[in-house]
């Protein structure tokens, strides 16, 4: 399951980060071969940090668990999509966001 981690939020509101859950969902949905059609597709995980210096200075977005079929330049275009659309929400912030390409050596096991 494709799943996003974005670290270092500013302090934002359950309704703030609803909006912004749905627009990383819509952001994810329109780039071609994520394999992701609805939010069910997807986890999209806001951990806590520990320190509140800084937040929302620096925006780190982290993908994982992507499919194999997903090229290089469609990874590009995920993490654009994703960062745009988490920019948008913070226009102040230095956003990055990384999509890390699956590694046919590990070992996982979904179950559905």
């Amino acid at each position: 399951m494709l799943t996003i981690q974005t670290w270092c939020l500013p302090k934002l509101s359950e309704d703030e980060l609803l909006s912004l859950h749905e627009d990383i969902v819509k952001a994810v949905i329109s780039v071609a071969n994520t394999g992701v059609r609805d939010e069910r597709d997807m986890l999209n995980l806001f951990p806590a940090d520990m320190m509140s210096y800084g937040l929302g200075d620096e925006v780190k977005i982290e993908i994982t668990d992507i499919p194999l079929k997903m090229t290089r330049q469609g990874r590009t275009w995920l993490a654009e999509a994703v960062g745009s659309a988490t920019k948008k929400r913070l226009p102040t912030a230095n956003v990055h966001c990384v999509v890390r390409a699956p590694n046919p050596q590990d070992g996982n096991w979904p179950s559905q």
